[in-house]
């Protein structure tokens, strides 16, 4: 198991809770809207960076 992928993704997380460093589309907006694009906004970058991240983090043992 690669903890450093829990751990990436808890970080990931964590920086794209609402209100956290940004909130998209505004804060004037409804919160279920805010909710919704902040997790699409979640799994576009984790789908995109994930392979990424698990190839740096993982020792060639783990690969068999």
């Amino acid at each position: 198991m690669n903890y450093f992928m829990i751990i990436y993704a808890v970080i990931l997380f964590f920086v794209l809770v609402p209100g956290q460093f940004l909130t998209l589309p505004s804060q004037t907006s409804e919160k279920y809207i805010i909710s919704i694009t902040h997790g699409i906004i979640f799994a576009i970058i984790y789908h995109f960076t994930h392979k990424i991240v698990w190839n740096a983090t993982s020792s060639k043992d783990e690969k068999d």
